[in-house]
């Protein structure tokens, strides 16, 4: 079954939109991806009438957070878990939302995450590295 995702926040929402605390990193560094959490709630149905009453749900974002350095990290590791519990496959297997989103193969399994098991520098400890350009984004804001 299909979701369709609502894309935009609301005026008098901003305030919970935290992706506008990192705009000036998603401009400098278009091509990172970026960890996030986020809250969504349904803010429709549509059924198709055509093809015997199929059912989408459309949610929306009511919520969105980046996500730094060992959040980061964790949240990576539970949206793995989540996906091999969801699907039984390896998170490998899956590496975005949207087929042909990930721009550079060579990456590693998930965008973002070439420096997991230490293939961009030669480390091989296997140790997450922070998430880049994010910080000096949240302390232009002002934010630690």
């Amino acid at each position: 079954m299909a979701v369709n995702i609502a894309s935009s926040f609301k005026k008098d929402e901003r305030e919970y939109n935290g992706l506008e605390s990192i705009s000036e990193a998603l401009i400098n560094e278009p091509h990172e991806t970026r960890v996030v959490v986020a809250v969504v709630e349904v803010v429709r149905i549509t059924k198709n009438v055509a093809d015997g009453g199929t059912e989408t749900p459309t949610v929306r974002f009511t919520q969105i957070e980046p996500l730094y350095e060992a959040d980061a990290d964790q949240a990576r590791a539970a949206l793995r878990k989540a996906y091999n519990a969801r699907t039984g496959r390896p998170a490998d297997e899956q590496p975005t939302l949207f087929d042909g989103a990930q721009s550079d193969p060579a990456a590693g399994p998930w965008p973002g995450d070439s420096d997991y098991a230490g293939t961009d520098d030669g480390d091989a400890s296997g140790a997450l590295k922070p998430v880049t350009g994010l910080d000096t984004a949240a302390k232009s804001k002002g934010k630690p």
